[in-house]
């Protein structure tokens, strides 16, 4: 089996087997992330899902006290911000929204987020 090939199991088996990397990836997703604003927990995501092979989605919880901010996250805009990060509740691992890889919330967040009570991310 070629270097090529090889490689391609291993993919194959974290995406799709009962491997070590595959349950380590999957506990990152599930145990949840929190949504971040200048390193304030504004809204807990849980219950991960993946509706199509591009997005995960979660239930999304608003945390923050402050009427405005919570305002403000009903919003397109404030999804795109350059001061959020999400967290993972498992590893601690953070991803900074719109700088470390472009911007991973879908469109109309702020709408899915106020009539859906979800976000949806690209693929983490």
């Amino acid at each position: 089996m070629s270097w090529i090939e090889r490689l391609g199991q291993r993919v194959l088996d974290v995406l799709t087997g009962d491997s070590p990397a595959r349950r380590a990836f999957q506990a990152e997703l599930v145990g949840g992330w929190a949504v971040e604003l200048d390193g304030h927990v504004v809204a807990r995501l849980s219950n991960w899902r993946v509706p199509d092979q591009f997005w995960h989605e979660f239930d999304a919880a608003i945390v923050t006290d402050r009427p405005d901010l919570r305002d403000a996250m009903l919003t397109d805009a404030f999804w795109d911000g350059p001061n959020l990060t999400i967290r993972s509740a498992h590893s601690g691992r953070t991803i900074a929204v719109g700088v470390d890889d472009g911007p991973i919330f879908a469109f109309e967040q702020g709408r899915r987020l106020r009539d859906e009570g979800t976000v949806s991310l690209r693929g983490l």
